[in-house]
């Protein structure tokens, strides 16, 4: 008894194709058609870029800010959750006047020697929140070494 099989070869400017009649004697096996479909490559020919880099762009882009958006919602969410600054005070600590309350920078620092204050807190929590470091998924040939380990 025989069977048809399609076989295809996905590259990045062609697809190859076979159909193949394979039967239970080796002997009698086929190849029945073949092909391929060469595509035009997908970028600019002056500069060899992608044609959809601006669109990748401006994916990266959106989920940068969606992510950032969400980020924030759930630090917010917490420090509400938990009791650290009140919902009437949420939006009243960012639009206070900006010369009568102290620099984020400073009260980080200063949080290194005191408690903070509710609202102190939620502060340098947000600022955080919106300027964290930026941790690459790709595989690195050298292991990061731990701050113990490092030598200056």
């Amino acid at each position: 008894m025989s069977k048809i099989i399609l076989g295809l070869d996905l590259g990045i400017t062609s697809i190859g194709w076979a159909m193949v009649s394979v039967d239970d004697e080796k002997s009698k096996n086929k190849i029945i058609e073949s092909g391929v479909r060469i595509f035009t490559i997908a970028e600019h020919p002056r500069d060899g870029k992608s044609l959809a880099l601006p669109r990748r762009d401006a994916r990266g882009a959106r989920r940068t800010l969606q992510r950032k958006s969400k980020r924030m919602l759930k630090i917010k969410y917490l420090l509400l959750h938990y009791g650290l600054i009140a919902s009437d005070n949420f939006e009243a600590i960012f639009i206070k006047d900006r010369v009568s309350r102290k620099d984020v920078w400073e009260l980080r620092k200063d949080a290194l020697e005191r408690c903070l204050y509710g609202s102190e807190l939620f502060r340098v929590l947000v600022h955080i929140a919106k300027h964290r470091g930026y941790a690459s998924n790709s595989k690195s040939d050298e292991p990061i070494m731990s701050p113990e380990k490092q030598t200056t």
